[in-house]
Order: C-alpha cells, then structure tokens, then sequence
C-alpha cells in the first residue's frame, strides 16, 4: 500500500551485558587511525549489550543505555529522540504487543538494581558527537520514557510503587544520607510537569493511594509535588482527599494549606475548604498557623472576606497559654520554644498585614471584624494589634483612632488590655514600634480622661517591654513636647 509504513517484528529479551574493553575486533583492512578512534569513543564504554527489542529501539532512536552507574547517552536532542522512538514503536507490526515486551524489559532492570535505577532517574549525557542538543545534559531515561504515550501509564504506577516501596523500608532513616533516600525524590522529579498526561483520572486514584502507603516524612514531599504532577482537571480530586487527612490525628496541616493554594479548584470546593480549615483553627499549632492563615486571607474574594475574616478574628489565638510549673528557665528547651512563638506572631501578623495593605477590601473587612465586637470579655489583644497594623495607614489613622477612642468609652478597650497586649504579645510591638508611639501620642492629646490614661498606659508599657531604643525614643520625644 502506497505511504504505507513496514518492518519486520523482532522478538528478543535479554539481561544486561558489559562490552569488553577490547569489544571491537581487529580487521586487518581497517585502518590503524580508524580503529584507534572506535575503541577511544567514551559513548561506546561500558554500553548494555543484549538484543532486547526495548534495547534496539532506544540504540536506533539515538539513546546509548549504560550499565552500572555509568550516565546514559543522548546522540540527539531530546524532542529528535522522542520523535524517532515514537515512531519506531508505533510503526512495528506487532504493535502494540511490542510495548508489553518492551516493559517488561525495562520492569527487569529496574526491579532490583537501585544503582541502576538512579542511573535512568538523572539526567543523560550529550554525546560529544550531536551539535544540534540543547544542552550537555538533557531529561533522564525514564523522564523521556515518561513522555511516550505507549510508556506513560504502565511506568507511572511502576514508579509511584517503587516510591512507596523505598519510603517504608527508610522510614525513621530518611535523614541518613544514601543512594536509596534519594530515589523518592527523584521519582517525583520525573513525574512533575509531563508535557501531557494520558490518564488524568488513573493518576489522581493512584496519588492517593501513594499518599496512603507512603511514611509520614514523604508524605510532606509528596503532597507538596501533587499540584506539579495531577492535571488540573483532576485538582478536585486531589482537594477533596486531602481535606479528609485534616480530619487525621496528626495532620499535615502546613503541608495540606500550601497544596490547597496551589490547587485550581472551583469556588465551591474552595468554601467547603475554608469552612473546614475554619474550625481547626483554634486547636492548630502555633507553629501551623502561619500557613493556614494565609490560605484562608489568600483564598477568600471580595464577596465572601467579611464572613471569613470574622470567623478567622474569632479563632485565632496568638497566645499559648502556660502553667506556672511550666515556665521556662534560661537556656531551657520551653525557653527556646517561646522565642520561636514569638516570631511565628510576627509572621502570622505580617500575613494579616500585607493581605490588608495588598486589597482595600481585606483592610475593610478585618476593621469590621474588630468594631463589630460588642462584649468586654470578648475583646482580645489580637483587636489591639490589628488596629495598629490598619494606623500604619495614613488614610485610615482618623478612623482607628475614633474607633479606639469609643471603645474606651463603651468600656471595651481598657487598661487591663493594653498590660495584657504588651506581656503576651513584645514581639510584634516591637516591630511596629514607632506605630505605637504614634498612636499613644494621638489618643494622649484627647480631652478625655478615660482616653488619656488608656494611652499613658501604652507609654508605660512600652517604656517597660519595648526594650532600651523604645526607651531612648520615648524620652527624647516627651523631651521634645515639653521643650
């Protein structure tokens, strides 16, 4: 048939071979200069020599698989190889039989040779001989591999196996280096950003199945790689699973709130996932907080901020409470854990911050939050500093101040609050210092008493907690009013 494309099945398997290093025999009509260059050519050292057909499809292609550890080889660029050995493959007459035979090949090699699969997990050489490549080295065997529709799914789940497989068997070693804690890695290096994915659905189910079977320490490695590696049709899926592992006793809360900001997911989903994360705020870890505090102000919309910023203000605690017999000594690991608490308000504040300075919007919506609070037991230090963080803005300065001032006078904001804001919180006020004293000098120039000792307080508690250059700036501006 005319354009019609044809060649002869091969059928052949066979185990890895080393060529010797004289594999090239001596030909007497050959000459010297000529053989003396074969036998020099580093490409051809140490080259698997069996007659498999997955052999002779890569050899033809332009790819010169090594044994041992030895880097494999590209005599092409990598869009060229692919070309050739997609056509190759998908043109032989016993397609598509030829591709179980070819797997089946590569199955063998990899099974039980660690070496070898880490070998095919990185990178590939460029022969000295290609001038058209785009590198020296280029993607990997099994990335290439990968990249073959006729390959894809059958290598995929062999991989995502052998991923789960390596985790158990170093679980509670993952920190001791070796050449089996890094396969893990670099399997999920393969499999991240395939140029097109063959089974969206099949992918996803065997994700989550991977999630399930792998230890705790490559669970974190994995979740984090799962929005560069599920198509995005299939985010859903993927989002709805891990919605469920915050239900688990020791969640992968950080973990979790980074793969759901990078997930594209619907809006719908997107609620259903805030109301969740919502309610596990008040029992989150400090030290988890940072990230489930910027998922819920990063994916919240104009539309919906208010609702999500009042039950957000109404959560989260900056404080961890400690009994006197826990109190830290100096040196002590609880000493070390508090200072870490103290810079993890620091960062949950600057989140707050930056959400607000970022969109009108969020600022809108977190002064509501606060001004909306109608009760003295429910006022908290967290109102006192958010309402510091919106002063920072010129624009908004008179109506903090109002706000506060009638707070004073409703009897919601008393002196109590301010103590208690500046012994919990010295961190975060000593960032934003110079904005404490601004506000302390605007409600200290009121007529009224109430508001006048509220910021007299502020002045004294930061000359107390605020440390020798609040001290310094406190003295030299009095100094100044007085004159």
């Amino acid at each position: 048939m005319p354009g019609a494309v044809k060649r002869r099945t091969r059928h052949s398997s066979g185990g890895l071979q080393l060529i010797p290093s004289q594999s090239v025999p001596v030909d007497v009509s050959l000459p010297h200069s000529k053989k003396s260059r074969r036998s020099e050519d580093p490409d051809l050292e140490n080259v698997v020599t069996d007659r498999s057909l997955l052999v002779e499809s890569l050899s033809s292609a332009g790819m010169i698989v090594k044994t041992g550890d030895s880097q494999n080889v590209l005599k092409e660029d990598q869009a060229m190889f692919l070309k050739k050995f997609n056509k190759d493959i998908t043109t032989a007459l016993d397609y598509p039989e030829n591709i179980t035979t070819m797997f089946s090949t590569l199955s063998s090699w990899l099974e039980d040779d660690e070496t070898f699969l880490t070998k095919c997990l990185t990178p590939t050489l460029t022969s000295l001989s290609c001038t058209t490549a785009r590198s020296s080295q280029q993607d990997s065997l099994l990335r290439l591999l990968l990249n073959t529709t006729d390959f894809q799914p059958r290598l995929l789940t062999l991989l995502l196996e052998k991923l789960a497989e390596v985790s158990l068997m170093q679980e509670g070693q993952e920190m001791i280096r070796s050449q089996q804690a890094n396969i893990p890695r670099l399997i999920l290096s393969a499999v991240r950003w395939l140029d097109k994915i063959v089974s969206g659905d099949g992918l996803a189910d065997k994700m989550v199945e991977i999630l399930e079977a792998t230890s705790r320490y490559q669970q974190v490695e994995v979740i984090a790689a799962l929005p560069e590696i599920i198509p995005d049709q299939q985010h859903s899926t993927i989002a709805l699973h891990l919605q469920q592992m915050l239900g688990e006793r020791q969640p992968l809360t950080p973990s979790i709130m980074d793969c759901f900001s990078n997930l594209n997911i619907k809006p719908e989903l997107i609620t259903e996932l805030q109301s969740t994360v919502l309610k596990k705020v008040s029992s989150c870890g400090l030290s988890d907080l940072p990230t489930v505090v910027d998922f819920l102000l990063s994916s919240c919309t104009k539309h919906d901020c208010t609702v999500v910023v009042q039950d957000l203000r109404d959560s989260l605690e900056l404080t961890v409470k400690i009994r006197p017999s826990q109190r830290a000594g100096p040196g002590s690991p609880k000493k070390r854990e508090l200072e870490n608490k103290k810079s993890v308000e620091c960062i949950i504040l600057d989140r707050i911050n930056m959400a607000m300075a970022t969109d009108r919007w969020m600022g809108d919506a977190w002064f509501s939050a606060v001004e909306s609070v109608r009760e003295v037991s429910e006022q908290k230090p967290l109102d006192l500093l958010v309402l510091l963080l919106l002063h920072k803005n010129q624009q908004r300065r008179k109506v903090v101040e109002s706000v506060i001032r009638n707070k004073i006078r409703a009897g919601l904001f008393t002196e109590q609050l301010v103590v208690s804001t500046f012994m919990k919180h010295m961190a975060p006020l000593k960032q934003h210092m110079l904005t404490v004293l601004g506000m302390a000098e605007a409600l200290l120039e009121s007529s009224e008493v109430a508001v006048t000792n509220f910021a007299r307080e502020m002045y004294s508690s930061a000359f107390s907690k605020l440390g020798a250059f609040c001290q310094q700036e406190i003295v030299s501006d009095l100094v100044s009013k007085v004159g």
